[in-house]
């Protein structure tokens, strides 16, 4: 049985997909945001998957290294959300993948760094775990005012 050629969106500022070999036994089930370990450059990064490539292509193809996901961590409104978002704002697609993630981390103005939590979380009610928090530095400086006034 042929290889089986696909299109991934790699994390980074990359606009356009990078086409891929997969082996039939890891294509299938494959949906709209499973991850793989792909070779890039002289490193590895992960890409996402976007659709079967049906067309030839006349240059040589890598191997993706492992499927990360056997199931898409994105339901398909996010998906297509992320999508929206690429091409509104001219993201790259994997970038706008991975931050969109469950458990990815985010940072809230003045608060600290959060997570969304996988577990409690709901479709409309978002929770979030804080991680770190932010040294406040302004208000230390203010107090070492005060103090010496």
């Amino acid at each position: 049985m042929p290889d089986i050629m696909i299109n991934l969106a790699v994390t980074g500022p990359y606009q356009n997909l990078f086409t891929y070999k997969v082996r039939p036994a890891e294509s299938a089930g494959l949906t709209p945001g499973c991850r793989f370990l792909i070779p890039f450059g002289k490193n590895f990064k992960t890409g996402f998957f976007i659709g079967f490539q049906n067309q030839p292509v006349t240059h040589r193809l890598r191997f993706v290294k492992e499927r990360l996901d056997l199931v898409s961590p994105f339901p398909s409104p996010l998906f297509d959300l992320c999508r929206w978002i690429a091409d509104y704002y001219y993201a790259g697609l994997g970038e706008t993948l991975a931050a969109a993630l469950p458990e990815s981390r985010w940072q809230f103005e003045r608060l600290g760094y959060f997570c969304a939590d996988r577990r409690d979380s709901r479709p409309g009610a978002p929770v979030f775990n804080r991680t770190v928090t932010l040294r406040d530095e302004w208000a230390k400086l203010v107090r070492a005012g005060r103090e010496a006034a």
